[in-house]
């Protein structure tokens, strides 16, 4: 398996139903990947600019959700809005999906 690829799944497994949070399907983090693979477009770039990533979710113990620390599956989000930065820079997400 490339790199690449396990960088693909590891993003969606920790993003895995955020999808109903998310208003536009363009959104959803599948598509985040396909438009990158679609556009030749890096695929970790694609992942640190989308719209999940620049989401914030709390939990009922107002817990911040992120990524690295917890799949969305298991975080049981309470809240959400969006913010105009991401919560994890373009660094970041190279590290966490390395």
């Amino acid at each position: 398996m490339t790199r690449m690829k396990r960088a693909e799944e590891k993003f969606l497994h920790a993003t895995a139903g955020v999808e109903q949070w998310l208003d536009s399907k363009d959104d959803h983090p599948e598509r985040v990947l396909q438009r990158a693979r679609e556009q030749g477009t890096d695929i970790i770039d694609a992942i640190a600019e989308s719209r999940v990533l620049r989401m914030r979710f709390i939990n009922a113990k107002g817990e911040l959700w992120d990524p690295r620390k917890q799949t969305f599956a298991s975080f049981h989000a309470r809240q959400a809005w969006e913010e105009p930065t991401p919560i994890l820079s373009p660094e970041e997400v190279r590290a966490w999906l390395a």
